[in-house]
């Protein structure tokens, strides 16, 4: 199984199936259908009602008027997860998603460190400016993401990418 395989996946996550298949559907709701017995609940939000009852609930979904909703942004669901099956049929990889808005991140905060000292370090000499470069890339976190890619991570390196994408 190897990378060629991450690429042709029938199954995702929240953010790379759940999204991709509701707005496909033509709906932000998720697909998935809360259970009657949790709807039935008198306060549905509350952890020791819904254990005392025996009911389930969704990990990491949001429960508003009788549906599910993801609380991850769409961005990355737009312009990389829903064109992808749409093109293809397959869900994308999440360890892929997490090193590709990861990198395109890191290089938009090295692009935005460098004209920052353009800006206003221009006498700084090139080794200066290359440690810096280095202890901010280091000092960034974004790293950690890469060595457990998981759907939480999508969403971390997704903002990293288009935060730094956006301020430069």
């Amino acid at each position: 199984q190897g990378i060629s395989a991450g690429f042709a996946m029938t199954s995702g996550n929240q953010i790379t199936q759940e999204l991709v298949d509701a707005f496909e559907a033509g709906q932000v709701s998720l697909l998935d259908k809360p259970p009657q017995e949790l709807l039935e609940l008198e306060n549905p939000y509350d952890w020791s009602e819904r254990v005392s009852a025996g009911v389930s609930y969704k990990w990491d979904h949001l429960l508003y008027d009788g549906k599910y909703y993801s609380y991850y942004g769409i961005a990355p669901v737009i312009l990389l997860f829903l064109p992808y099956h749409l093109l293809t049929g397959y869900y994308f990889p999440t360890p892929e998603a997490v090193l590709l808005f990861g990198c395109i991140g890191i290089l938009f905060l090295s692009l935005l460190y460098l004209a920052f000292c353009d800006l206003f370090a221009k006498k700084l000499p090139a080794n200066m400016v290359l440690m810096g470069l280095l202890v901010l890339q280091l000092s960034s976190g974004v790293w950690y993401n890469f060595c457990s890619p998981l759907f939480y991570e999508i969403a971390q390196t997704a903002g990293f990418c288009f935060t730094t994408a956006g301020f430069f």
